[in-house]
């Protein structure tokens, strides 16, 4: 019976070890997003082996282990909060490495675990959280009511985070965010219900390994330099696409002019911020419900839902001032410009891969012309 009860914690425990190890060289480096996930994925394994612990120890045929299990529950109780404070932390990372917001972690988060950390020590004494009896068996204290409600502090000003900046935020992390917290709550609302059921530590170390997943999954379908979108994420895309019978879709094909002469006068290094630099533009230049991809060297695709074509070229405007106030401002040697072909799809395209060709067809012929125009330029100046 016990075992059949230690379980599923003793499989998501193993379960995390495994995962921290590969995370100790696959996150080495890696931001503050990553960094969180490994302190969770640390916290929750060891209140795992402490739930474990609280378990093998309850009752009154261990009663000779009762300093042990003692020990065990307020150890519990100490780490609770630091546990539930890393749903916050690891929003307000996340929303930081994805968005262009960047969001201070708000000291006040911290008062709840300075409070518990004393209501913990209080409690040695006075029970008040919670207690082993004289059958060594734990009960929970007047005051645990406190630990319900800084969780639920916890969790709702995670939801809050999610809801302040959910308009920065890609719908599907949103969504991600929020199912997760709800998780969270139903798990904890169940083992604080059935006090026999072990449901809060295991599901947080599920929810944690979902993340490492969804961490990977992202760092795979993102440009290392750009933080951009890459062709991975761009070839999952248009098979997407391509299996939608409804769609409501415009492009932009983006190619930097002059990239290789920038590489070629001033360095790769240069080229390189260049790029970062023409990427930032981009993103700030085309507004809305858009997903802007890095195909490879100079070349870029911006997908945007829409089928508007006075949009695009208002888009395209805004880029080119964006572009223009920078180079102004930039005091570099080089100027960045570009090329572009843009389309909406429409019935007259066969299929997505054809309105694909169409707009590289329009962006190279424009860059043709330009290359053409250069060259004359310089072959007059020479007479």
């Amino acid at each position: 019976m016990l075992l059949a009860k230690l379980q599923s914690n003793l499989m998501v425990l193993i379960l995390l070890i495994i995962i921290y190890a590969h995370s100790c060289v696959r996150l080495k480096g890696h931001g503050k997003a990553e960094l969180t996930l490994k302190h969770a994925i640390t916290i929750d394994s060891i209140l795992l082996l402490l739930e474990l612990l609280s378990t093998y120890f309850n009752g009154n045929d261990m009663l000779q282990y009762y300093k042990i299990h003692k020990a065990v529950i307020m150890s519990i109780f100490f780490l609770i909060p630091i546990m539930t404070i890393f749903a916050p932390a690891f929003t307000i990372a996340w929303i930081n490495k994805t968005t262009k917001i960047k969001i201070h972690f708000p000291q006040c988060l911290y008062v709840p675990i300075i409070a518990n950390t004393v209501l913990t020590v209080l409690t040695i004494w006075t029970k008040w959280l919670g207690y082993i009896d004289e059958n060594n068996e734990y009960v929970r204290g007047e005051a645990f009511i406190y630990v319900i409600i800084m969780v639920a502090f916890y969790m709702g000003y995670t939801v809050y985070l999610l809801l302040k900046y959910r308009s920065k935020m890609q719908r599907g992390h949103f969504e991600v965010g929020v199912g997760v917290v709800g998780i969270i709550v139903i798990a904890i609302t169940i083992q604080i219900t059935v006090q026999d059921v072990l449901t809060i530590w295991s599901t947080m170390g599920i929810l944690c390994v979902c993340g490492y997943v969804f961490t990977i999954y992202y760092d795979l379908i993102h440009d290392v330099l750009t933080g951009l979108e890459n062709r991975a994420s761009y070839l999952n895309y248009t098979k997407i696409l391509e299996a939608k019978k409804e769609i409501r879709l415009s492009a932009i094909s983006i190619d930097l002019d002059g990239f290789k002469e920038i590489n070629d006068t001033y360095g790769h290094y240069e080229g390189d911020q260049a790029l970062v630099q023409f990427s930032k533009l981009l993103q700030e230049g085309i507004t809305g419900k858009r997903k802007i991809i890095r195909m490879g060297g100079d070349e870029f695709i911006i997908f945007i839902e829409e089928d508007n074509i006075q949009m695009l070229k208002e888009q395209i405007v805004h880029l080119k001032e964006c572009m223009q106030k920078y180079n102004v401002e930039s005091n570099k040697e080089y100027t960045l410009d570009f090329s572009y072909g843009v389309a909406v799809y429409d019935k007259h395209f066969k299929s997505i891969q054809e309105f694909l060709n169409d707009i590289d067809r329009r962006m190279y012929s424009q860059k043709n012309r330009k290359r053409y125009k250069s060259n004359r330029a310089k072959k007059i100046s020479r007479k």
